[in-house]
């Protein structure tokens, strides 16, 4: 590389730092490879669209960029003088018409496994597929260091205006310099930045990890999306709901999403990520720029579920306008101001809102008609939501079937959809109230009363029938472990097993002395299908206590770990059964051993009179 092939070096925005890391961090992912794909319907002049690419790349400097990192102490952006573009076309008019779908399909993604090489512009391919005389697919696929999404609108309604032949007014406010923006980005001053996000992620000492699979990989499948489109007249009563009580869309989505995260991890705060435009207003001619403005943020929420939600959205809505006013920091920089060690992700669910147009040929009198439209982005959290507004507001899950399988994504994406409905048209509800289940999952949960009898099946029947349903289902996590039906059957049934084996009777009262975690559970679980009842035994109350408990009650066995057995020495009368020293038996696990009735008891407990 000469400096003579050379028109600028600076360096890189906080977002794109970022996305050089995960690109060379796993190369060949995809990751922030992004495809837009649409068909031409008319008479295209490929010669003229070949030539228009090549001005939107004069025109444009970002288009004519590479990244250097090796050997430097911090990445730089190059742009060069002039860099070549073809459009690699194909005809494909000989071939049937339902083979032609599936060699597209093919097409694109192995396009997309191409990826680029970073030090070497353009970062940007156009291929061009001949379908029918009069029918065409267009695919531009760029990595998403160069551009965000207005950036793309942009470019796009460019490439038609040169295209057509259309020269665009000088504008009186010329745009904005990329590098320019770079610069100013980097003169800002952070102290005021700094105090607002040590503030607003106080007390938060780890990552929101999301893992909401089974607890072994899926293999390597690549991310899957599921889709959900409102009805007109749904979107327009969402949007109207939100401007009448005085926020927007885009905060009515963050507060449905904050709410999902909440009942699905089981938190009263979480934190996820939000894409914001980075475009500041007082800047001028930045609106008509063509780069990487955008930057992701975290937005943390706490939730009260005796809050309106009114009130909710409106505190929700300064928090958000606060969080973005400070949010033009690299996202290692924000999260280094929190407790969360930096090996850990602050966040790992991303929200993107959309807000750019969609270019249109007949803005230029153009014979061609552009349609079907679509996107393919891939960012590597394990949850992406993406909300497109419209006529019909779309909310996608992009989503990574390793960690979020395909049915919980379908499950959560209806969830939003009826969460962000319900915040908007009822502003005097309690949080806690609103609900997400449809009328198909609230019957399942609540399930049909008994007809004939008035006595229902104990808890152990319950859980062996779910078993039965859905083994593959995830049914017990603590962050550090994940089980499905299948598999928390399996270890309850070996457990039981063990006590059964350890002299424990039906009807008697056992105390269960561990830490909160899927083993209490595990353990709590099996104590009830030995037909037995049990004894919470916190290991954080002081000694005396449990003694008291233990004597008063008058249990016999407690089931604890090596760390806790020192709770109970001393008292010879007492049985001290380790579950992590444990020898489970294997056969005839996963079948319940039925000793519970609907009359066995199932547990006792000790309270500070409070109830």
């Amino acid at each position: 590389m000469s400096s003579r092939d050379l028109e600028a070096i600076y360096p890189l925005t906080p977002l794109q730092q970022g996305m050089l890391f995960r690109t060379l961090y796993a190369p060949g992912s995809g990751t922030y490879v992004e495809q837009a794909s649409y068909r031409l319907r008319g008479d295209l002049d490929v010669a003229a669209l070949e030539l228009a690419w090549r001005r939107a790349l004069a025109e444009h400097p970002v288009l004519r960029t590479g990244f250097f990192w090796e050997g430097r102490e911090e990445p730089l952006q190059a742009v060069f003088r002039s860099v070549p573009l073809a459009i690699e076309s194909e005809d494909w008019r000989d071939q049937p018409a339902d083979s032609r779908s599936e060699k597209l399909a093919w097409r694109l993604a192995e396009d997309r496994r191409r990826g680029f090489d970073l030090a070497r512009p353009p970062l940007l391919r156009v291929l061009l597929f001949r379908l029918e005389d009069r029918l065409w697919q267009l695919v531009w696929t760029h990595h998403h260091i160069l551009l965000d999404g207005w950036s793309v609108a942009l470019l796009l309604r460019r490439v038609l205006a040169a295209y057509a032949g259309f020269e665009e007014p000088e504008a009186e406010l010329p745009a904005l310099p990329f590098r320019e923006y770079v610069g100013y980005l980097r003169a800002r001053d952070t102290t005021a930045a700094e105090t607002f996000w040590r503030r607003a992620l106080e007390g938060l000492d780890e990552g929101q990890g999301l893992d909401l699979a089974r607890g072994e990989a899926a293999g390597d499948a690549p991310p899957d999306e599921v889709h959900l489109d409102l009805s007109a007249l749904a979107t327009a009563g969402v949007v109207e709901a939100a401007r009448a009580r005085g926020v927007s869309l885009a905060t009515a989505v963050q507060g449905a999403v904050a709410l999902l995260l909440a009942r699905w991890t089981c938190r009263r705060r979480v934190v996820f990520g939000l894409t914001v435009s980075g475009r500041p207003d007082h800047l001028p001619g930045v609106t008509r720029s063509v780069g990487l403005f955008i930057n992701t943020l975290p937005l943390p929420v706490t939730l009260d579920d005796s809050e309106t939600a009114g009130d909710y959205l409106r505190r929700l809505q300064v928090l958000s306008t606060e969080a973005q006013e400070h949010g033009f920091l690299p996202l290692p920089r924000v999260q280094a101001w929190s407790s969360v060690p930096q090996e850990q992700r602050l966040f790992e669910t991303l929200l993107v809102v959309e807000n750019y147009p969609r270019p249109e040929s007949a803005e230029y009198g153009l014979d061609l008609v552009i349609e079907d439209f679509r996107l393919f982005e891939r960012t590597d959290y394990p949850l992406t939501f993406v909300v497109v507004p419209g006529e019909r507001l779309r909310l996608t899950a992009v989503h990574d079937a390793t960690r979020v399988p395909p049915p919980v994504a379908e499950r959560m994406i209806g969830h939003l959809g009826r969460l962000l409905t319900a915040l908007v048209e009822a502003p005097g509800r309690a949080v806690g109230d609103l609900g997400m289940l449809s009328e198909s999952e609230r019957r399942q949960l609540l399930g049909s009363p008994p007809a004939a009898s008035v006595d229902p099946p104990p808890l152990t029947r319950w859980l062996a029938r779910r078993i039965a349903e859905a083994p593959e289902r995830p049914a017990l996590t603590d962050g550090a472990r994940t089980l499905a039906y299948g598999e928390l059957g399996r270890e309850v049934s070996r457990r039981a097993r063990w006590l059964v084996a350890a002299g424990v009777e039906p009807g008697e009262l056992v105390g269960v002395c561990l830490e909160r975690g899927a083993e209490l559970v595990l353990a709590l679980l099996a104590v009830l299908e030995a037909g037995a009842a049990y004894l919470p035994l916190d290991p954080d109350y002081p000694e005396e206590r449990l003694r008291f408990m233990a004597a008063d009650s008058g249990i016999r066995r407690v089931i604890a770990t090596s760390s806790s057995a020192s709770l109970w020495a001393g008292q010879p009368r007492l049985g001290v059964l380790l579950v992590d020293r444990a020898e489970l038996p294997e056969a005839g696990a996963g079948e319940p051993l039925d000793r519970a009735t609907a009359g066995s008891p199932a547990y006792v407990i000790y309270t500070s009179g409070s109830t």
